[in-house]
C-alpha cells in the first residue's frame, strides 16, 4: 500500500472457536480450554469499505482469549 494508508482501520477475522470439555464424575460437562481458528481476513476502513493494507508493515497482535479456570481437584 502507498503512503496514503488510513490512520485507522479494522482487521476483520472470520473463524470459529473450538472448546474442549471434560465430563466430571458427577456428569457435569466442564470447558477446560479453547482456541480460535482463524479463517478469512479482510481490512475495512471506518466506513466499512474493504481496503488493501500492506501486511508486511503490520505488527502482530495476538487474539487473546480468556481461558477457563482450572477444575478444582
Amino acid at each position: 500500500m502507498s503512503d496514503d494508508a488510513p490512520k485507522k482501520f479494522n482487521k476483520v477475522i472470520v473463524g470459529f472457536v473450538v472448546q474442549e470439555y471434560v465430563t466430571l464424575d458427577n456428569g457435569t460437562h466442564v470447558c477446560v480450554g479453547q482456541t480460535f481458528e482463524a479463517g478469512e481476513v479482510q481490512y475495512d476502513n471506518e466506513d466499512c469499505d474493504v481496503i488493501d493494507i500492506d501486511t508486511d508493515k503490520e505488527v502482530y497482535c495476538p487474539m487473546d482469549m480468556i481461558q477457563p479456570k482450572p477444575i478444582p481437584s
